[in-house]
């Protein structure tokens, strides 16, 4: 039975990604060789891209109501 590989890619620099078990939506991944965090979007193809920062729009904008 051929077992199939999970990789995606860095969106930084291009290197192929593995991951050892399925991630979930919004899991975090630290690309190896550059260490740029990611956050996964999309699961089939396994799509990366850089966090949402939340904290940050707090900081911005702290009387907004973003559950609206």
């Amino acid at each position: 039975m051929k077992s199939s590989t999970l990789t995606s890619f860095c969106r930084s620099c291009r290197s192929r990604i593995i991951f050892t078990e399925r991630p979930e939506i919004y899991d975090i991944v630290i690309c190896p060789e550059c260490e740029e965090e990611f956050e996964v979007v999309g699961l089939s193809p396994i799509k990366l891209d850089w966090p949402s920062d939340f904290e940050e729009y707090d900081k911005e904008w702290p009387d907004a109501d973003f559950d609206d």
